[in-house]
């Protein structure tokens, strides 16, 4: 059907409304010829769509919804794409338990079906896990083995985010040359694919990490970048990150920057990480001894490590 592709497309591009519109058209029209396959898989892509933009309670409506109706029709693929998804969701709700029992779950059935995608995608989601809990070791085992997997089979789109997880390993050990050698593959892939918020992402991944490994002017066009992108897309937690670290940047080139904005920002997002954010803000305040009522620097002082 044109509306699904259409709905798939747009979602690519990450046009979320767009997709939501075709998605939701594709979906009555199947309920009408009671078509359950395609019912079933509207419901897990009307998931997906809520997963992107964090709305995971629906999300989780959808996934459910494609797994009632999976389990009846006996379709033991979907039934892994929907234990997949919904382990995503456990994972992103911090019941890392539940989330590696589903994700468990649809490891088993795709290695029954040796369907090696699925394997590679489970694998890097269950890495996020491990890491989350601490382990990085089998975060690092997880995602190797899914992007040779995903490699392999020629998965492109896949393949660039188990690229991002391990460009994450690699940061927290504060080996950063070979976090941006993986960064630098994960955009190049998205850049390829054209998806926007995914290549905001990879602008500032790059950005970022290019800041904490000194390299200040090589970082300021990818967070520029990135800012204009997330600011376009609506896309204000990934916002707020980019402007702190262009302001983090600036601040160490000595160059200005307009700190009331980024402190309204901050101050007009809520974040799960928003103590991380708030101690990275107060740091550039204490280093421009900034005073609220001009919003400048006044006496600066030398730029110096956190």
């Amino acid at each position: 059907m044109m509306d699904i592709l259409l709905g798939g497309s747009y979602r690519q591009k990450g046009e979320k409304d767009k997709a939501l519109e075709y998605f939701q058209k594709a979906l009555a029209i199947a309920k009408i010829v009671d078509n359950k396959r395609l019912i079933a898989r509207l419901n897990n892509s009307l998931g997906n769509l809520n997963f992107d933009g964090k709305e995971l309670e629906k999300a989780m409506e959808y996934y459910t919804s494609a797994l009632n109706i999976l389990n009846e029709l006996g379709s033991e693929r979907g039934i892994a794409v929907a234990y997949g998804n919904m382990g995503n969701i456990h994972g992103h709700n911090d019941d890392n338990k539940s989330s590696l029992e589903y994700h468990q779950k649809a490891l088993d059935t795709y290695k029954k079906l040796e369907d090696h995608p699925g394997i590679g995608w489970v694998l890097s989601n269950m890495g996020v896990i491990y890491r989350n809990i601490g382990n990085l070791a089998k975060a690092e085992i997880s995602y190797k083995k899914s992007y040779d997997i995903l490699k392999s089979t020629g998965n492109k789109k896949n393949m660039a985010f188990p690229l991002a997880n391990l460009a994450g390993i690699e940061t927290v050990k504060g080996k950063y040359n070979e976090a941006i050698s993986y960064y630098q593959d994960y955009f190049d892939i998205q850049s390829d694919i054209g998806h926007q918020k995914r290549l905001s992402h990879g602008n500032y991944y790059l950005g970022s990490t290019l800041v904490k490994n000194g390299d200040l002017n090589n970082a300021l066009p990818y967070l520029d970048k990135a800012i204009d992108i997330q600011t376009e897309l609506g896309l204000k937690d990934e916002l707020v990150e980019s402007e702190i670290y262009r302001a983090l940047c600036l601040k160490k080139l000595n160059e200005e920057f307009e700190m009331d904005r980024v402190i309204e920002l901050v101050d007009s997002t809520e974040l799960s990480y928003d103590s991380l954010i708030r101690q990275m803000l107060n740091w550039i305040k204490r280093l421009m001894n900034w005073n609220r009522n001009s919003g400048r620097n006044i006496n600066p002082i030398q730029s110096q490590k956190p």
